[in-house]
């Protein structure tokens, strides 16, 4: 049985979110015509649009020019971006530039971003051009955690779960995989999944264990939906009964959360 020990993933493109369903090309266009007339949130969008491949292909040295339009109006969430493709070394210049990946990331966290505080975190975390300083990780990672960021959330629980950069504390680590995973976080449902099944550094509780395997098997985990039927099989009839309905009111809550 495993269960994931990487950091959540440095990439958290902000999204276009239309009151009604439209066609890719269509958001694409209607984007990049407020663009041109200057509208920070568009020319962030058209940013990401190039940068995620949607309504357009997918072009990183497209998405740089649109997000240093918006960067320098203040969009933060531009200048977070901006950073991601410096880290990647994607679309300006085709090499890994940390300290330029770092100077945006701290620009857009001094004015509240929340995936930008984590990414500071992250690189910290990982060592990427700063000294690894799990201490540092978990102080930025903490910053965007509480500004209620799930990867954040299930970054912080890592470290405490693994003992990185603070004394290994299960029941704070249950506390920050349950925050993320309320809000749909995958990797947090099947890491508390593993934690109630197996007894680390809590009582073993299949019916928890079904409840959250469950959770991560409805968004799509294989290996989690193997892992739920595993802790069926280890419940009584009724007590099974009871994990099917928490765990279809809780899919019920985290579905209406994420929109």
């Amino acid at each position: 049985m495993t269960r994931h020990t990487l950091p959540a993933l440095l990439l958290a493109l902000a999204a276009v979110c239309p009151d009604k369903p439209v066609l890719a090309d269509e958001l694409f266009d209607d984007a990049m015509a407020k663009a041109n007339a200057g509208d920070a949130s568009a020319q962030m969008n058209v940013g990401a649009m190039y940068h995620s491949g949607l309504g357009v292909k997918q072009k990183y040295k497209h998405a740089a020019p649109w997000y240093r339009k918006a960067a320098a109006q203040g969009n933060t969430d531009a200048q977070n971006n901006l950073g991601i493709l410096y880290y990647i070394g994607r679309g300006v210049g085709d090499v890994h530039d940390y300290p330029a990946a770092m100077m945006w990331f701290q620009r857009a966290a001094a004015q509240g971003n929340v995936a930008a505080q984590n990414n500071i975190g992250f690189m910290y975390d990982k060592g990427s051009g700063v000294e690894q300083d799990y201490q540092q990780a978990m102080l930025w990672y903490r910053k965007a955690a509480d500004g209620g960021y799930a990867p954040a959330q299930y970054n912080l629980a890592m470290l405490y779960d693994l003992g990185q950069g603070v004394e290994e504390n299960n029941l704070e680590a249950i506390n920050w995989y349950s925050k993320a995973a309320r809000q749909g976080y995958i990797s947090a449902q099947k890491n508390l999944g593993y934690m109630y099944y197996t007894g680390e550094g809590v009582t073993p509780d299949y019916e928890q264990a079904y409840i959250w395997y469950a959770l991560a098997a409805a968004n799509g985990h294989a290996e989690a939906a193997y892992y739920r039927n595993l802790a069926a099989k280890k419940l009584a009839a009724e007590n099974l009964v009871h994990a099917k309905e928490a765990a279809a009111l809780l899919i019920s809550q985290t579905e209406k959360n994420s929109q």
